[in-house]
């Protein structure tokens, strides 16, 4: 069994219903991981060439996504409402606070009158004034002899007895003046922390400019729009990490086009710092004659996908960032070599549909429908009825749907669009939420997974029940995922067991291509030079036979069927170009003749 390679274990039985670790617990680690060891190394020592040329425009276009962003966020009206309305709270906080630093009356009384003391004498002298109707005789400075001045002026039985200094015949006149005393202190010392404070305090002082890169920010943001997270962190608050905020922009309505902008704006946002820090940073430090040497790491997740370093090639921008094309520029092919890239088609969906064997999510692919005009008609059959004849079978119906709006039906397209973020949120198991200002209603709710999709939701009962029973879940080919409180790490563990485990399938694919390359004496002609997820990267000779090769063979290795008697197959096809950015797809079994054709047009 040793030297067996992990491809020819495929097809495997059901995970659930057989785990080969049970007989042999290092059954994984010594058939699927010890092999693919030797094709890290490899992927590491090949390297990524890297045009410099493009890493300087990318620093240029890190600075110009930064000022967009701010603009962005400054004339975005959701952010202009957020912030009026946090400015109204922040200002009654702000008041409270103030408030809270001022002392009271009292704190200012002083603990005994000094009769030397000539405030005291001052406040004594004009409080009595005040009470005998005399305020015109009030000083801001009594002297001694300025109150003997006064009694030749006006004989006041109370002032002469401060003049002889008969003060406990004046208490309550005392309590009265100290009182004054401190209520002018009082006055004065609160006025620079409350009154100035407020009178001066600007509109950005209160409310800074929006930064995406503030946590705070983000929570207060998208509890005032009352977005419910995706996830929360370790100690229960709301995690609006940059993939979580990318979900969120998929489940998002095209209608709502200030939002959109919104998160996209954070989206590019954080990857101007991934930029500088991680690619830049790498580019920068790990390149030797042009060349990137980076680090990968074997069983970097939960679920078994690698991770890597020096930089991460996990935090690629995807596709609709402002920094996907910048970025892949910069990965180029050597002279005389071409990029080729190949990824599985919807791995995560094809592999939920066959463990699940739910019909409608294998429909979908074995008639190869459209799975947001099926989903729509879950949802809005009577709105759609309205433009099209429906039969109510479904997989009639979401080729009529399709075929309408490929035929430029903009309300049919409306439809399906709308039903875009409501798919997306219930595939990451997310609840009705109408209630709270959101678009899954209860009845959408119940279509999804009572009638749309009933086999995948008792096929996440069942896993539920398997991890309560066991401790595990068997994902595959004899690796387990343990599991301390299923209820806490559902979302994380099916995900992981309904597809995120087979991208090993990925690895195995690198695995079995660099046999045959090493077979057939090909190795310095094709290389591997990287993996993401579901996708393989390298690099070829720009030769029309060296190509064919590699389409013919990389197509075979990954189309392969990894369970026994799989109802949904695995599809994926080849692309060839210059760089990362600018590839061309292939379909399998192009012939040399139509490779000649496209390799003189690159």
């Amino acid at each position: 069994m040793n030297n067996v390679r992990p491809w020819q274990l495929l097809p495997i039985e059901e995970p659930r219903l057989y785990d080969p670790s049970e007989k042999e617990p290092d059954y994984f680690y010594k058939n699927v991981i010890k092999p693919l060891i030797n094709d890290m190394i490899i992927m590491m020592n090949n390297g990524l060439t890297i045009d410099k040329h493009q890493v300087e425009a990318l620093r240029d276009t890190i600075d110009n996504v930064l000022n967009t962003v701010r603009e962005t966020f400054r004339s975005n009206k959701i952010i202009q409402e957020f912030q009026k309305d946090l400015y109204k709270i922040k200002y009654k906080e702000y008041i409270e606070e103030c408030k809270s630093k001022c002392k009271t009356l009292e704190e200012f009384i002083p603990k005994e009158f000094k009769e030397s003391n000539i405030v005291h004498r001052t406040y004594l002298i004009n409080t009595i004034l005040d009470k005998e109707n005399l305020p015109e005789y009030k000083l801001d400075k009594w002297t001694i002899n300025d109150i003997k001045k006064l009694l030749t002026i006006e004989d006041i039985q109370k002032v002469r007895l401060v003049l002889n200094k008969s003060f406990s015949e004046l208490e309550t006149y005392i309590n009265d003046a100290m009182r004054n005393l401190a209520k002018d202190k009082m006055i004065i010392y609160n006025k620079s922390r409350l009154d100035d404070k407020i009178a001066n305090v600007q509109f950005n002082d209160l409310v800074p400019e929006f930064n995406a890169g503030s946590s705070k920010q983000k929570i207060e943001l998208f509890n005032y729009l009352d977005i419910e997270p995706i996830s929360l962190t370790d100690s229960g608050q709301p995690q609006w990490n940059r993939a979580n905020i990318e979900t969120l922009l998929d489940m998002t309505s095209e209608d709502n086009k200030d939002l959109i902008e919104v998160l996209q704006a954070i989206i590019d946002f954080s990857y101007s710092a991934i930029i500088r820090n991680n690619f830049l940073e790498s580019f920068d430090k790990n390149i030797i004659d042009n060349i990137l040497y980076g680090n990968i790491k074997l069983l970097g997740t939960l679920s078994a996908r690698p991770t890597s370093s020096n930089p991460n090639l996990l935090q690629l921008p995807s596709t609709g960032s402002i920094y996907a094309k910048p970025l892949k520029k910069c990965i180029v092919a050597p002279e005389g070599y071409m990029i080729w890239t190949i990824d599985f088609s919807a791995l995560e969906e094809r592999v939920l549909a066959n463990l699940s064997k739910d019909k409608n999510k294998c429909s979908i692919f074995l008639n190869d429908l459209d799975s947001h005009c099926f989903n729509a008609l879950g949802y809005f059959s009577d709105e759609i009825g309205k433009h099209i004849e429906l039969v109510n079978k479904l997989e009639v119906d979401a080729k009529t749907f399709k075929k309408a709006i490929d035929n430029g039906n903009d309300e049919l397209k409306a439809i399906r669009q709308k039903s875009k973020p409501i798919n997306f949120k219930l595939n990451y198991l997310g609840m009705a939420d109408s209630d709270k200002g959101g678009f899954i209603t209860q009845e959408i709710y119940d279509a999804y997974h009572n009638t749309l999709y009933k086999e995948v939701g008792n096929f996440r009962e069942e896993m539920k029940g398997i991890a309560k029973r066991q401790g595990y879940v068997h994902l595959g080919l004899g690796f387990r995922l343990y599991v301390d409180d299923i209820d806490k790490q559902f979302r994380s563990v099916f995900n992981a067991y309904g597809g995120q485990f087979w991208s090993i399938l990925t690895l195995i694919a690198i695995n079995e291509l660099h046999y045959r390359l090493k077979e057939n004496n090909l190795i310095d002609n094709i290389k591997v030079n990287a993996t993401i997820y579901d996708a393989i990267y390298g690099i070829v000779k720009k030769d029309s036979e060296t190509i064919k090769w590699l389409n013919d063979n990389i197509v075979e290795i990954m189309t392969k069927d990894f369970l026994k008697n799989q109802i949904v197959k695995n599809e994926a096809n080849l692309e060839i170009g210059t760089s990362w950015s600018s590839l061309i797809e292939l379909q399998n079994n192009t012939s040399i003749e139509d490779i000649d054709k496209i390799l003189k047009e690159i």
